[in-house]
């Protein structure tokens, strides 16, 4: 229940609550991380005062601090920004569009997305599109993922009238960005297939 919960401090790294009182921090961004957190903190006092475990605060604590989830509005480079996140359906790319929007707003964006063809792609394109004002589709290589020029269609279908740049492979798309203006952010959303591949070549 949000009444147990404040909000103390949030930025891109990591962020402070607390709940029932008690002080935690946790190193992942947004407010949806410290509505999970206090769930597991939840769990675990009906753990503690029904099924008999003995978890104490100092190790919940400790514990908390020490979770991190990889493509979760992960920041691997700076100058220019890049930030890989792995939002492939549209409750994610929700959580997506409301951390871009807090953290880089008024920012110059660009998307680079990819994600497999069975995913709701235009759900999660009309969330997050109008966001940017240039994406990036390269061609991952794999066969499951949805071609560019299907994904370009669904922009356009979203009314997005930003500039849409395709990349023959990741090589290519991070190429782009080591070529990028330093100011710019750029957001690497959709499939973790492609963006733990991306994340080693940016």
């Amino acid at each position: 229940r949000n009444e147990y919960i404040e909000v103390e401090n949030v930025n891109r790294e990591a962020a402070k609550f607390k709940f029932k009182s008690v002080d935690y921090e946790i190193g992942m961004a947004g407010n949806h991380q410290i509505y999970n957190a206090s769930l597991a903190l939840l769990c675990l006092e009906v753990m503690n005062d029904s099924l008999g475990f003995s978890v104490g605060e100092d190790c919940m604590r400790e514990g908390l601090r020490e979770v991190n989830f990889k493509y979760r509005f992960e920041q691997v480079k700076d100058g220019p920004i890049v930030v890989l996140d792995g939002a492939h359906n549209p409750a994610a790319a929700e959580e997506l569009r409301k951390g871009v929007e807090l953290y880089f707003g008024g920012r110059k964006l660009t998307a680079i997305f990819a994600a497999m063809k069975d995913k709701n792609i235009r759900g999660i394109l009309k969330e997050l599109a109008y966001l940017f004002d240039e994406f990036i589709l390269p061609d991952t290589g794999l066969t499951r993922a949805m071609n560019n020029s299907e994904i370009s269609d669904i922009l356009r279908n979203t009314a997005f009238s930003g500039r849409v740049r395709t990349a023959s492979d990741l090589k290519e798309a991070a190429e782009l960005v080591a070529k990028a203006e330093k100011d710019r952010v750029f957001i690497a959303f959709g499939s973790l297939y492609y963006l733990s591949a991306l994340k080693k070549l940016i």
